[in-house]
């Protein structure tokens, strides 16, 4: 890419200083014309017919120099094309990198939803394993007595199912989401 940028910009060098050679160079002829005339051509009549014998030159010039504009119409139309060529392909990128970043956020999101429900499964779990010792025990637990602990743990279950559940489906949402890409 570098090169490209070094290349173009040392063709722009090159083209910049024929142009100005090309000034210079119509100038310098110019002032040659007038010089000759001024000196080999001593009656303004023969002056002036030795002018108009230059009309043909004249609009060979103005020829040349509409084909000029001609050409940079044409390729200033070619670097259009070429530049909405380019829009169009960054459009087209800047789409995909949307839609990628899309694709990775609901990942990120889906991953810390296992992860929050993968916690709370553990927790549930660690809970019904507690009330399940005290029971085996005959005990109690943090104030509850010996009806009210089978009661929390049926609701402990019911959470570890619930949310065991949960963390099923957002594991299987994550093993899709992996295998689209």
């Amino acid at each position: 890419m570098e090169k490209k940028d070094n290349a173009k910009k040392n063709e722009e060098r090159v083209w910049g200083w024929v142009f100005a050679g090309l000034i210079v160079l119509i100038c310098c002829l110019w002032l040659l014309y007038w010089q000759l005339t001024e000196r080999w051509i001593d009656c303004q009549e023969q002056r002036g017919l030795f002018g108009d014998s230059f009309g043909g030159l004249n609009a060979l010039f103005a020829g040349l120099a509409f084909a000029g504009v001609i050409v940079a119409l044409f390729m200033q139309r070619k670097e259009l094309k070429l530049q909405r060529e380019e829009l169009t392909k960054s459009t087209e990128a800047l789409q995909v990198s949307s839609a990628s970043s899309k694709k990775n956020l609901n990942l990120q999101k889906t991953i810390a939803q296992v992860s929050a429900l993968d916690a709370l499964v553990r927790t549930n779990l660690e809970q019904v394993e507690r009330y399940e010792r005290k029971i085996a025990q005959g005990g109690t637990l943090a104030g509850l007595g010996a009806k009210e602990l089978p009661i929390k743990l049926q609701k402990a279950l019911k959470n570890f199912e619930i949310h065991a559940g949960k963390l099923k489906e957002k594991e299987m949402e994550l093993e899709n989401i992996h295998s689209q890409e």
